[in-house]
C-alpha cells in the first residue's frame, strides 16, 4: 500500500508542476526530493497570489541565508527579505504574471540534510501596468534540513552575459 502512496505522490506532484521538471541523482527517496522541489517552487511561485507568508517559510528565521541577485542588492536576513518584500512585491503595482522553470536538478549530501539545486527561469511580472521579465535567469541554492524542515540557505540568480550581450538572456521590459 505505501508503494501505490508513494506514485500516487509522485503522479500528482509531476501534474502539479509539470513546467518544474526535476532530474536528481539516484538514492534519494521521493520524498525528500518532492519536499524539496516545494521548497524551492514556493520560494518563487509565491508571489501570483503575493502570499509572504508562503515566501517567508522557505527561508530559516535567523541570519543565517543569502540571497545573491543580478541586483546590487543582496538579502542576509529574514528581516532584510520582510522589507524588500514590502516595498516592492507587495506594492500593489507588481503583478506576477508567469513563472517557467525548466532544467530543475536536486542533489543531496550524504547525510541528508543538505540539498543543492539548479535550473534556468524564466519570471513574467507587470510594474505599474509594464511587462517585465527575467528571461534563461541561471537558479542555483542549498537548503538544510533544520528540526525537519527544508530551508533555503542561499540561492543565487544570474544571467550567463554572452546571452545577455545577444539578447538571448537577461532583464527585459516588454511592451
Amino acid at each position: 500500500m505505501q508503494g501505490k502512496n508513494v506514485a500516487l505522490v509522485a503522479v500528482l506532484l509531476s501534474l502539479l508542476f509539470g513546467n518544474f521538471g526535476c532530474h536528481t541523482k539516484e538514492g534519494k527517496p521521493f520524498e525528500e526530493i518532492g519536499v524539496v522541489q516545494q521548497v524551492i517552487h514556493n520560494s518563487m511561485a509565491w508571489a501570483k497570489n503575493k502570499d509572504k507568508d508562503l515566501l517567508y517559510s522557505c527561508f530559516p528565521e535567523d541570519s543565517s541565508f543569502l540571497i545573491l541577485n543580478p541586483m546590487s542588492r543582496s538579502i542576509t536576513n529574514l528581516n532584510e527579505l520582510k522589507k524588500v518584500t514590502e516595498e516592492y512585491w507587495m506594492d500593489p503595482r507588481f503583478k506576477a504574471t508567469g513563472l517557467d522553470v525548466r532544467n530543475l536538478e536536486i542533489n543531496f549530501s550524504k547525510s541528508g540534510d543538505v540539498a543543492w539545486f539548479c535550473a534556468f527561469v524564466d519570471d513574467y511580472g507587470e510594474w505599474n501596468g509594464q511587462k517585465m521579465a527575467w528571461i534563461n535567469a541561471r537558479w542555483t541554492g542549498v537548503l538544510e534540513r533544520r528540526d525537519g524542515k527544508w530551508r533555503i540557505m542561499q540561492e543565487h540568480f544570474s544571467f550567463a552575459i554572452d546571452e545577455v550581450e545577444e539578447g538571448k538572456s537577461g532583464f527585459k521590459r516588454m511592451n
